[in-house]
């Protein structure tokens, strides 16, 4: 892991120093604001607002595979996913919940 990697690198730069306070040890700080590790923590510090929802690990799990199934299926007509979604896979799940759960994603990712 990355930031086990930068912890190391934090030790091994303080034991070259032959001291390890907290001058010695603060560029383990500096390395991780220089790796993509806080980036990414940043980037995503807001996802449990989204990924607490229930629904998108019931609803969306089975509207995914409805559209996959009658996608996939073979019938003799071909298919386009748009047409596809909109023949009724979306389950329980109105226009409206995907449209708000469309801007809960945007607006906490």
């Amino acid at each position: 892991m990355e930031s086990g990697r930068l912890a190391a690198e934090a030790i091994v730069k303080a034991h070259d120093l032959g001291k390890y306070d907290e001058e010695a040890l603060s560029v383990y700080g500096k390395l991780l604001e220089d790796s993509f590790v806080l980036k990414e923590l940043k980037t995503f510090r807001n996802a449990h607002k989204v990924l607490i929802e229930p629904s998108l690990y019931s609803d969306y799990v089975r509207m995914i595979n409805n559209l996959l199934k009658r996608y996939f299926e073979v019938d003799g007509t071909p298919k386009k996913i748009g047409s596809t979604f909109l023949g009724g896979s979306k389950g329980k799940l109105s226009l409206i919940d995907l449209a708000k759960d469309a801007v809960r994603l945007v607006m906490n990712l």
